[in-house]
């Protein structure tokens, strides 16, 4: 979902592939198929292997997610798209991002309501977009899934660098619902991009099942093996 100005600085100065160097995209067709590789299912706490992504008994304690897709490794391409639509603001990136996501099949079409992971507002200021909520109706868009951008950050705390002990502390108080009733007896999945100690994810779902959600998982784009 580009703007005009973004279209038109695509034709007049159009990206080149990060694996293969084609012009045209991002991250074109064939790299995606020759270099990102998909995730097997496992529980995204422990990485023990699990049917359907499902977080496993043990982790579901700090983790409240019934599953967590993930659609491929934080590593090599993988790493080098998020960092690409990130902190060199390439929002095609997002694109590919969602291209992946639904190759990976790893999500059926079921009566769901997806929410992004609500960005800080100084990295929004930053980048000039909300990487998440892009990349959530890119994601919507795909899988045909309804989207509200039902959470808001009540801060803008750095987590880079902090264990998970503390991630997880500092993300109990860091969201808030704009509306109880969009996600109350719904099934919610939520989008980000990256899983790295699982604190924000679990953040955002203690919100969501303390607002009446019928249940909550996620979808993520990448985890480190």
């Amino acid at each position: 979902m580009l703007s005009i100005i973004e279209k038109a600085v695509a034709i007049l100065a159009p990206h080149s592939c990060i694996g293969c160097q084609s012009v045209g995209s991002v991250l074109c067709d064939n790299c995606i198929r020759d270099f990102i590789q998909p995730m097997h299912s496992r529980c995204a706490g422990c990485r023990s292997l699990s049917d359907d992504f499902r977080t496993c008994k043990a982790c579901y304690s700090w983790l409240p997610l019934r599953h967590v897709f993930v659609a491929t490794s934080y590593d090599g391409i993988g790493e080098q798209l998020v960092k690409a639509l990130k902190f060199s603001m390439q929002r095609q990136a997002a694109e590919s991002m969602a291209n992946i996501i639904d190759q990976a099949n790893i999500s059926q079409a079921m009566d769901v309501l997806l929410c992004s992971i609500p960005t800080a507002s100084n990295r929004v200021r930053e980048r000039g977009f909300d990487h998440a909520k892009l990349l959530t109706k890119l994601v919507s868009k795909k899988l045909e899934i309804e989207m509200a951008s039902a959470l808001r950050r009540r801060t803008n705390v750095r987590q880079l660098g902090s264990s998970r002990k503390k991630r997880i502390e500092q993300m109990l108080q860091e969201f808030e619902l704009k509306d109880a009733s969009v996600v109350r007896g719904r099934d919610i999945v939520l989008v980000d991009d990256v899983f790295t100690t699982g604190a924000t994810l679990s953040g955002a779902a203690r919100v969501l099942r303390s607002a009446g959600a019928k249940s909550v998982s996620a979808i993520v784009f990448a985890q480190k093996n």
